[in-house]
């Protein structure tokens, strides 16, 4: 209903309003200094704006937009959601303002009309978070945009100091234990010009149904010393094994 748009965009407002009041560092941005051949430098968030911007697009007469009814025919496949048009920014940083002295936000949004419903993108910058982390913030900014009061313990976790979380090990030198993960030089040397494989990407949907019966299966497997398995785990490791067999 187009009549209920401004109190959707003011919804949101609000709750940017309150989620950056109990946490500042979501309005920020993210800044690497030191940064040097060979060293990939330090991340830090600095101070960037009052709020976390968020973009407004009434897309419903874009041809290029998707519907709601064609993505749910279609399963919602990734296919539909082109990050051209109804994200703030690429998921890769390439084109124009994503250069070292461009600004990062923590987090952007991007609100798309779209005929039968609406697209709202939150654009994560990697520096400050994985995708648990942005799985979080959208959960807390849901609470925000209901009014909804937070947890002293969220409130706690989400403004941890990030220095002291994770303590460093003293005198810790890199030893054969991260050998594995370091490319070796090409001993043969030369000039060879690798050509790029053709590579192709799917979407694959898991119903809830499917993931507690496969969560099920792997708990019946157990190994006596393992506990506990998550679903993600789960899933994860039904995903290697048939990657392992198709290779």
């Amino acid at each position: 209903d187009p009549s209920q748009y401004p109190t959707i965009v003011s919804t949101l407002e609000q709750g940017l309003k309150r989620f950056s009041e109990a946490f500042p560092w979501v309005a920020g941005q993210v800044k690497a200094e030191g940064i040097s051949e060979g060293n990939t430098g330090t991340s830090f968030i600095i101070p960037f704006e009052d709020v976390p911007r968020l973009v407004v697009k009434d897309l419903r007469d874009d041809p290029s937009a998707p519907t709601i009814e064609g993505m749910r025919k279609a399963g919602y496949p990734m296919a539909m959601f082109d990050e051209n048009i109804i994200a703030p920014r690429k998921t890769l940083p390439i084109g124009p303002g994503t250069g070292p002295n461009d600004p990062k936000p923590v987090i952007l949004l991007q609100l798309n009309f779209i005929e039968g419903g609406l697209i709202l993108t939150v654009n994560g910058q990697h520096g400050a978070m994985d995708m648990v982390g942005q799985d979080a913030m959208i959960r807390l900014l849901s609470k925000a945009c209901r009014n909804d009061p937070f947890t002293e313990e969220e409130k706690t976790a989400m403004n941890l100091d990030r220095t002291t979380v994770v303590p460093f090990l003293e005198n810790y030198k890199i030893g054969p234990e991260v050998d594995h993960q370091i490319v070796k030089p090409d001993v043969a040397g030369g000039d060879a010009v690798l050509t790029p494989v053709s590579a192709s990407w799917a979407f694959f949907t898991f119903s809830p149904k499917a993931m507690s019966e496969l969560k099920d299966a792997a708990t019946k497997t157990l190994d006596a010393s393992t506990k506990f398995v998550s679903t993600d785990d789960a899933l994860s490791a039904f995903i290697w094994k048939s990657a392992s067999r198709v290779r």
